[in-house]
Formats: structure tokens, C-alpha cells, sequence
């Protein structure tokens, strides 16, 4: 519904910036901010064996939002899921007209027009307990060491590791 929209409101824009605005609109970020907007974390019980005030972490408000969504459809269906999301997601959709591109984004156009390849990422360790893990992701280019980033989700890691490639590889 919302890559419909997008087609609606931009129908000469091309598929790749599309794309992206898309991506820019469905990911953990946005969902989070929709969360805040609706105060969802007030509705997220938890596991609080000691009863003491704790902050929910940004990740389980994300993926709360995901879900409520998801539970809706199945309660009510999809027009009325479709109503809900683009009135949350309407001042979202509007401002789409701008959109940063990632890091990881921005590594892979360079390498594909430096060397006409992708970038290779690795991971390197996963530490931490379960419900904290840390990950540590490498990325390499053609001809370069990898470099090393850490993250709270792989994701995030390397997001990390591509921008820290991108830092030296634009010192050179």
C-alpha cells in the first residue's frame, strides 16, 4: 500500500529513487517514529521481574509497530489496515521527497562503478547475551583490508562497517 502510494504521488520518478523512498518509509526507523506518534510503548508489557521502571529498547517498539500492524489485518482485513497505515504514514510519505541514501547504498553504487563488483561483508563475531547481542562485520573491496565495525543488529553493523570504508576510501 505504501509502494502504491508512492506510485501514485511520483509516477515519472524512476524505479531505483522509488526504491529507496520506499525502503526510507518501511524500515526500523520509521516504524519506531510511527510507535512514538501512537505512544505504543505505554501498551508493550515486558519482563520485569524486580518491578522497576526500565526503557524499552527502540528495537522491540519497532518491531511492536510491525506487529500491531500485522495484527490488525488479521482482525479487520486489508482496507482497513491500508486506512490505518496511510493516515500514520501520511506525513512520512509527504516528506519522501528528499532520500538519504545509506552507507551501504552509497559503498555499493561506488564499487559497482569503481570495479564493477559488490562489496563482500563478512561477519566476524556475534557476542553479547541473546536479547543484546553485538556484531562485528567486516567489509572489503577489491584490492583493500577489510574494515571493521560493530553494530547492535547485523544490519546495523554493516551500515557501520561501509561507512567507515567509505571515510577512507574518500581520504584516497
Amino acid at each position: 500500500m505504501i509502494a502504491k502510494k508512492l506510485l501514485e504521488i511520483y509516477p515519472e520518478e524512476k524505479e531505483g529513487i522509488l526504491d529507496k523512498k520506499f525502503a526510507s518509509l518501511v524500515n526500523k526507523k520509521t516504524c519506531l517514529d510511527i510507535a512514538k506518534k501512537i505512544d505504543l510503548a505505554n501498551y508493550v508489557k515486558t519482563f520485569n521481574p524486580n518491578n522497576k521502571k526500565i526503557k524499552i529498547e527502540d528495537k522491540i517498539i519497532s518491531d511492536s509497530c510491525e506487529a500491531l500492524i500485522g495484527a490488525i489485518y488479521l482482525d479487520k482485513g486489508f482496507t482497513i489496515v491500508e486506512k490505518i497505515i496511510l493516515n500514520l504514514w501520511q506525513n512520512h510519505i509527504e516528506k519522501s521527497v528528499v532520500t538519504e541514501i545509506d552507507a551501504k547504498t552509497k559503498l555499493q553504487e561506488l564499487t559497482l562503478k569503481r570495479f564493477k563488483k559488490l562489496p563482500t561483508y563478512k561477519l566476524i563475531s556475534n557476542t553479547g547475551p541473546r536479547h543484546k547481542p553485538i556484531f562485528k562485520v567486516g567489509v572489503k573491496l577489491p584490492d583493500t583490508k577489510y574494515f571493521i565495525a560493530t553494530g547492535k543488529s547485523k544490519k546495523e553493523a554493516e551500515q557501520n562497517a561501509a561507512l567507515e570504508c567509505l571515510k577512507n576510501t574518500n581520504k584516497k
